[in-house]
């Protein structure tokens, strides 16, 4: 992928969105830049990685994209595929919340638009491995019109 990343029109439709966008930029990069990877069970290319990211709250304006993200977490980034993320957490996080991703550190400076770097994801597990450590998985949701207002509520304590 050239520079389209660059182009990217930030669109709610279920077409080709900017979370759509995003991923297959990241999942081209990771490629080219000859990342281990191998098939998951999830029949996508689980792409292994190390780097920092910061999970969080946002709202959103009208137009579904991402306003005034508040970072809750610092995360690790181990894996990433075209479906969601894996990350290591010292927070337990509840199951099928949705919160927003900062992804920032992936993506070069020069590509990365303030919407273009925030994901949101439904957590899909949480799994103590150590104390204060937390394997989490989170998937992707493409659809951002689909997401309820303040659905991260239960999160802030």
């Amino acid at each position: 992928m050239d520079d389209t990343i660059s182009d990217m029109v930030f669109s709610s439709s279920k077409n080709n969105t900017f979370v759509d966008q995003t991923i297959l930029y990241l999942m081209q990069r990771l490629e080219r830049e000859g990342r281990a990877h191998h098939l998951s069970q999830r029949v996508d290319h689980r792409h292994n990685v190390h780097a920092p990211a910061k999970l969080g709250i946002a709202d959103r304006d009208p137009n579904n994209l991402p306003v005034d993200f508040k970072p809750l977490y610092h995360a690790w980034i181990t894996d990433i595929s075209s479906s969601g993320v894996g990350m290591l957490l010292e927070h337990d996080l509840p199951h099928n919340v949705i919160m927003w991703l900062n992804l920032g550190s992936m993506i070069p400076e020069e590509h990365r638009p303030e919407q273009q770097q925030l994901l949101p994801i439904r957590i899909a597990y949480c799994m103590k491995l150590l104390p204060h450590t937390y394997r989490v998985g989170g998937a992707f949701v493409k659809d951002i019109s689909s997401i309820p207002d303040k659905a991260w509520q239960h999160v802030i304590r």
